[in-house]
């Protein structure tokens, strides 16, 4: 049954369709609405489903594993079904297709499983077959737990094996992006959300690693958008780096930093690659990579230059580190907005209104 993340609950003066978000939905107040789909040429009726947990458990540990499933609306069972031409139907179904189609264990309530296998180094890929899959993930219930049901089988995955099945799940997610939340990529015996790795603001990416890096915990998949600084001075044949477009912050020491992401390429062929691309016209990649990092003994040195009146630059960046070329390819969202500045400009340097960073990430 189609899962949807928005209602249609009446319209503005101007007759402009008011959608009130299933994660926004409050029983006292939006209980006695009239929620309907947001398609405006569509009959259905919708009725609200809360967030709430399922319990899956690993069958050879035992251990308990909770997938969080958002908020959703679905179409009241006394309601007319949705129209032949529903845009909101149409959607969903496309992104249920593309997930089965891409290989991804199907869980109930839409979501669904997939085994990360994306190599970043010429190591062999890690044989994590699809019956392990299912094993893992086998759902609290009589009828899942026998690990050669039909039902099982029919759903098993062998893993995304490049960043452009990431890509395209991101692309079929852009409309709903709640559904992010119930897509589970399994690295090894870690599992993450394709919302806990995915990343598209540089600023962003930064607080996180600087803040994981400051506390010590271990580091995570990420998959980044990256968006290139296409002058040529900013690419190092010799270090094989290209920095990413900056935004520029102020700390609580008052001065402006320059936050971006620098991609480090392991092969001379990655970095030709990437700069091939960038030369052709391409301005946003999506990347995969096991961690990005904050270097803080690097972040700590340009304070203290700054400080001092000694610094070339303002610039400080979040590593993000590539060996292999399915770790990589350009993309750019849908409907994205990319702050592009004019080619021959100084892109680190440009002015722009002051970002107060948090407190936990202050510049002291």
């Amino acid at each position: 049954m189609v899962q949807i993340t928005h209602a249609r609950t009446g319209y503005t003066d101007d007759r402009k369709p008011v959608l009130l978000p299933a994660a926004d939905f409050d029983k006292e107040t939006d209980g006695q609405k009239a929620c309907l789909c947001p398609d405006e040429n569509c009959p259905a009726r919708l009725v609200h489903h809360k967030k709430h947990s399922r319990l899956y458990y690993n069958q050879f540990t035992g251990a308990p594993f909770k997938l969080s499933i958002p908020a959703y609306y679905q179409r009241h069972p006394d309601s007319p079904q949705h129209s032949p031409s529903c845009t909101a139907a149409d959607h969903y179904r496309q992104y249920q297709s593309y997930a089965r189609d891409l290989g991804g264990l199907s869980l109930q309530e839409g979501a669904f499983v997939y085994n990360l296998n994306i190599p970043v180094n010429d190591a062999p890929a890690p044989i994590r077959r699809s019956r392990h899959l299912s094993e893992n993930f086998a759902r609290q219930s009589p009828s899942l737990e026998e690990k050669d049901t039909p039902h099982v089988r029919r759903k098993l995955s062998e893993g995304v094996s490049n960043v452009k099945g990431l890509a395209g799940l991101l692309d079929k997610t852009q409309f709903e992006k709640g559904y992010r939340d119930s897509i589970l990529l399994r690295n090894g015996a870690s599992v993450y959300t394709l919302a806990d790795v995915f990343e598209d603001d540089a600023l962003a990416l930064f607080r996180r690693e600087h803040s994981r890096s400051k506390s010590g915990n271990p580091a995570s998949p990420v998959l980044a958008q990256f968006k290139p600084i296409p002058l040529a001075r900013f690419h190092s044949k010799q270090h094989r780096t290209i920095q990413g477009q900056s935004v520029t912050v102020r700390g609580d020491d008052g001065h402006d930093y320059s936050v971006s992401v620098k991609l480090h390429c392991g092969t001379k062929e990655n970095f030709e690659a990437v700069k091939k691309d960038i030369a052709a016209g391409r301005r946003s990649f999506l990347v995969y990579a096991e961690a990005a990092t904050v270097d803080l003994l690097e972040f700590a040195q340009k304070k203290k230059e700054i400080k001092e009146g000694k610094a070339q630059d303002r610039a400080v960046f979040v590593h993000v580190r590539i060996n292999m070329p399915e770790q990589i390819a350009p993309w750019t969202p849908f409907n994205g907005q990319l702050d592009l500045e004019q080619a021959g400009m100084d892109l680190p340097l440009q002015p722009k209104p002051p970002r107060e960073i948090p407190a936990h990430l202050s510049i002291k």
